[in-house]
């Protein structure tokens, strides 16, 4: 701020520089006065066609940061392109399309979710994360299948937690029923649970049919699960008790 303030001619041969540098924290404080003065999106636009097939992880997000919807094709191209990027710049590129690209670029996000190495996928799921409303809860369901690598089960749980109430609940019934060796995403589920009874249980939204008897179906091959007894005592009775009300209401 002070360069901008005092030394115009300074800050006009640093500006370039400062608006590329790989801390967030300076390129934020960079781009604040630099948006009086040029476009932004123009400059990290005119940067990333410059660099070709390899651009700095700093222009890809400064394109995030400061770009638009417009963008986002450019930003898919270079993913699906065969240069050798480093798995920063990848994850970079996935942060980016999800902050430009809004509901209309979630299938190629939901694509990153399922096929992404471990980074990816992390940033594909943050990234969808910020569309609860329009996630498609069966496509991630499939994600929780004992064929799936660990990393991205646990990235589909998260969004379906993040989705909330009966899509969280059949997430959590789908990951014990598939996953019901294994100790670590054991906790998680527990985990899970607790906060299920503390926040989405008082939800008054109703599921749908469909999603309401897959619901049912699973909690029934969970109901005599003296493992889930052990380690979540009284859940199978308070999922039955919640199971129990809605029907009540929805009359499926």
């Amino acid at each position: 701020d002070a360069i901008g303030r005092r030394c115009p001619d300074l800050w006009r041969k640093k500006r370039s520089s400062l608006l590329l540098d790989r801390s967030r924290r300076v390129r934020r404080r960079a781009q604040l006065i630099a948006q009086r003065e040029i476009d932004l999106g123009a400059f990290y636009r005119a940067r990333l066609v410059e660099a070709g097939p390899s651009p700095s992880v700093s222009i890809i997000e400064g394109c995030g940061e400061c770009g638009s919807s417009t963008d986002t094709d450019r930003l898919v191209e270079l993913f699906e392109s065969a240069a050798n990027r480093s798995a920063r710049s990848d994850r970079a590129i996935v942060r980016a399309v999800g902050r430009l690209g809004g509901v209309a670029k979630l299938s190629w996000l939901y694509d990153r979710l399922s096929t992404g190495s471990p980074g990816v996928t992390r940033a594909a799921g943050l990234a969808l994360e910020q569309w609860p409303e329009s996630l498609e809860c069966e496509r991630i369901l499939e994600l929780l299948s004992r064929s799936t690598p660990a990393y991205r089960v646990r990235a589909a749980f998260r969004l379906l937690l993040a989705k909330g109430k009966w899509p969280a609940l059949e997430a959590i019934l789908a990951l014990w029923t598939e996953h019901e060796e294994s100790e670590g995403l054991e906790t998680l589920v527990v985990s899970a649970l607790d906060r299920w009874f503390q926040r989405e249980n008082r939800s008054v939204l109703l599921p749908a049919r469909e999603q309401w008897e897959r619901i049912v179906q699973r909690f029934r091959c969970i109901e005599n699960d003296d493992r889930l007894g052990r380690v979540a005592p009284s859940a199978v009775k308070r999922i039955a008790a919640s199971l129990d009300g809605a029907s009540k209401r929805i009359g499926y």
